[in-house]
C-alpha cells in the first residue's frame, strides 16, 4: 500500500494548509531504478523534506533582509527550536534535496549577495571558498641586522613594524632581544 505524506512542495509563510498538497511515495519493487528519476530519488527527496519539516510541522518566517544587507530566513521546528539561515542556503538546500554540512557554504558566483537567482548559486567548501576570496600571502626576505643571515616573514608583519617605528626585521626574537640591550 503506497504511503501518503503530505509535503509542501514550496513552503511560503501564511499559506493555508489547504495549499499544502499531498504527494504519494512511490510503490519500490525488485526491479533497480534509475538514480535521476527513479523511487530511490523520489524518497531521498522525501527523506529530506520528512527531516527539515519534522513531519510537516514548520514555520517559515523571511526571507528578510539584515542589517548586513544578506537575506535570512527563520525556520520554527515541531519541536519549536528556531533556527536562523541564510536565504541562498535554504534555496540550494531545497534545489539539492539534502541539508549542507556545516563545512559547505554557498557562494554567489557573481559575488553580489543579493543576486539569489539558482544559476548564480553554487556550493562550496569553506577552505576553498575562503581561498578563493581572500589574496595569497605574500613574503619578504631580508638581511637580519643582528645576526647577518637572511630570513623570510611575512611582509605584514614587517610593514606594521616599519609603521610603528620599531627596528628591524629580525630573524627571530632573540636578535630582536640582543639590538636592544647591545650599545
Amino acid at each position: 500500500m503506497p504511503v501518503r505524506v503530505r509535503i509542501p512542495p514550496v513552503v511560503k509563510p501564511g499559506w493555508p494548509n489547504w495549499k499544502r498538497r499531498w504527494i504519494q511515495a512511490p510503490e519500490v519493487e525488485g526491479s533497480n531504478p534509475s538514480p535521476g528519476n527513479g523511487p530511490v530519488a523520489q524518497w531521498k527527496r522525501l527523506a529530506f523534506w520528512l527531516r527539515l519539516l519534522k513531519l510537516e510541522c514548520m514555520k517559515v518566517w523571511g526571507p528578510y533582509t539584515a542589517k548586513d544587507g544578506r537575506q535570512r530566513m527563520v525556520i520554527k521546528t515541531a519541536s519549536g527550536k528556531k533556527t536562523t539561515i541564510s536565504y541562498p542556503k535554504y534555496l540550494m538546500q531545497r534545489r539539492l534535496g539534502v541539508n549542507l554540512s556545516p563545512n559547505e557554504v554557498v557562494h554567489h558566483k557573481d559575488e553580489n549577495p543579493l543576486n539569489n537567482e539558482e544559476r548564480n548559486l553554487e556550493v562550496k567548501t569553506r577552505a576553498t571558498h575562503s581561498s578563493d576570496h581572500h589574496a595569497p600571502t605574500e613574503w619578504v626576505s631580508f638581511v637580519c641586522p643582528q645576526c647577518g643571515c637572511e630570513a623570510v616573514k611575512k611582509a605584514k608583519h614587517v610593514r606594521s613594524n616599519r609603521r610603528q617605528g620599531k627596528a628591524g626585521p629580525f630573524c627571530s626574537r632573540r636578535c630582536a632581544g640582543l639590538w636592544s640591550t647591545s650599545p
